[in-house]
């Protein structure tokens, strides 16, 4: 079997493409901020999470993973941009097991000011493949809202529409989307830390993506960084979680072991 075959490679530079436009698209406004890291991961999964596979060949079978990250982002004076791209298994070889093929996947997200509010227009795309050519892709746009706690605090809730394409059914409404993104920074003596969490809660979907995903569905993880002075790298851990989402039914959760390299 080869590693990459038509589709894939397709949606592949697709996915690329969508991303760059994302992330390093000029503005004409001013810039406020921008970061850009590249990051080694492995994710390991529980036993329990483990066990939601019932045979080897069972694609909802967990398998403990490495992958590597490249993600950015820019903050503008009438919005932001953020994206990132996962290699998954980026060194598997052909393979038969679904649980070790090569896996891209990728999000785009873009939030636009609403006048001199604190509301956003919200939209983002996020697509996987892997090396049989399966792919997803799924698109949000609604709204969120900026809530600045504190110069440490930072909380971005959002809701919209959501609408899902695969290479096993046409692009269609799957209900809808709410998550939010936060992040708090501390210091332990002299210090830095940093708490982030990403969640998305989907609901109300399609009759024919519940029969098979369930009605709900739950996506996100919480971190854990440290910033230690004078130096580019990031050490943390993440605890990733899901419920019905990742191609299984039920709760499964996970550990990342990261390493940021900040450009």
């Amino acid at each position: 079997m080869k590693l990459f075959n038509l589709e894939f490679k397709k949606y592949f530079i697709i996915k690329m493409f969508t991303l760059t436009i994302l992330v390093t698209s000029p503005a004409q406004a001013e810039q406020l901020y921008s970061f850009g890291n590249v990051s080694a991961n492995y994710l390991v999964w529980t036993h329990w999470a483990d066990e939601l596979g019932l045979t080897p060949s069972d694609p909802s079978l967990k398998s403990d993973f490495f992958y590597i990250e490249l993600e950015g982002g820019s903050a503008f004076d009438w919005g932001d941009l953020y994206g990132f791209i996962d290699f998954e298994n980026p060194f598997a070889g052909d393979t038969e097991d679904p649980t070790k093929q090569f896996r891209v996947a990728a999000k785009g997200v873009t939030d636009v000011r609403i006048s001199d509010s604190q509301w956003n227009l919200y939209g983002h795309i996020y697509s996987f493949s892997d090396s049989s050519g399966f792919y997803e892709q799924n698109l949000v746009a609604g709204v969120s809202y900026r809530v600045l706690i504190s110069d440490r605090l930072f909380l971005k809730p959002f809701i919209g529409p959501h609408y899902a394409h695969t290479n096993f059914d046409s692009s269609f409404f799957n209900g809808y989307m709410f998550g939010w993104v936060m992040s708090y920074q501390f210091f332990i003596g002299q210090q830095s830390w940093s708490v982030a969490q990403w969640h998305e809660t989907e609901f109300a979907r399609a009759d024919r993506y519940k029969q098979i995903n369930g009605s709900v569905g739950q996506n996100g993880a919480i971190s854990l960084w440290w910033h230690p002075e004078e130096t580019r790298l990031t050490p943390g851990i993440q605890y990733r979680y899901a419920y019905n989402k990742l191609g299984t039914k039920g709760y499964q959760d996970g550990l990342i072991f990261s390493l940021k390299y900040n450009f």
